[in-house]
């Protein structure tokens, strides 16, 4: 099922009688070194995203506990994809 919005494009895909929902932004008139730019910003924040998630899974293999959001941050702020982030 997909949605059109005025400004993003929002779909539904039904995975396991679970609803997840997607939107999709379209950014227009853009120079080229803002879209370079932003497309660095997105690389970095998805690397980030995974490197939170592998560090929460390896923690439960190891400890078997799940691993805090506050604990987790102390684990990947040392992450070179958070640094170039420029995030503090």
């Amino acid at each position: 099922m997909t949605i059109k919005h005025r400004f993003a494009k929002i779909d539904a895909t039904l995975v396991k009688d679970k609803m997840y929902l997607t939107q999709k932004n379209q950014i227009r008139g853009l120079e080229k070194r803002e879209y370079t730019a932003l497309k660095e910003l997105c690389c970095l924040s998805k690397n980030l995203y995974n490197v939170g998630l592998y560090t929460v899974r390896q923690f439960y293999f190891q400890e078997h506990k799940h691993l805090p959001y506050e604990s987790n941050y102390h684990y990947c702020k040392e992450n070179e994809n958070y640094q170039l982030l420029n995030t503090d």
